[in-house]
């Protein structure tokens, strides 16, 4: 069976920068104020790499972007703090009895 060519990286060629920034500000247009909520998450690059993941359409990276600054609004990943994950852990797997008590 012979290897066929990424249809992204083949569609990614094709686009010049200045059709990929018009993709970009597409997508950031169609995910409005959100894109406000978390800035840093929907930069450029941000988007670029949701655009090439779904082959440059904008419909569906504008999508999954959505979808995931909503996840990220919601569950705020970026508030994790490695030492609390180490110390309920540590909880979770000590009884009374290991503590003295």
């Amino acid at each position: 069976m012979p290897l066929r060519k990424s249809r992204s990286s083949a569609v990614e060629k094709a686009l010049s920068p200045e059709e990929q920034q018009a993709k970009i500000n597409e997508v950031r247009r169609m995910i409005g104020p959100l894109s406000e909520a978390l800035p840093d998450f929907c930069s450029d690059a941000s988007i670029s790499r949701y655009l090439r993941s779904r082959n440059w359409n904008a419909e569906k990276a504008s999508k999954m972007l959505k979808e995931t600054v909503k996840w990220r609004l919601k569950y705020k990943p970026e508030a994790i703090r490695w030492v609390w994950v180490e110390f309920f852990m540590f909880l979770k797997n000590c009884s009374l009895t290991q503590v003295g008590h």
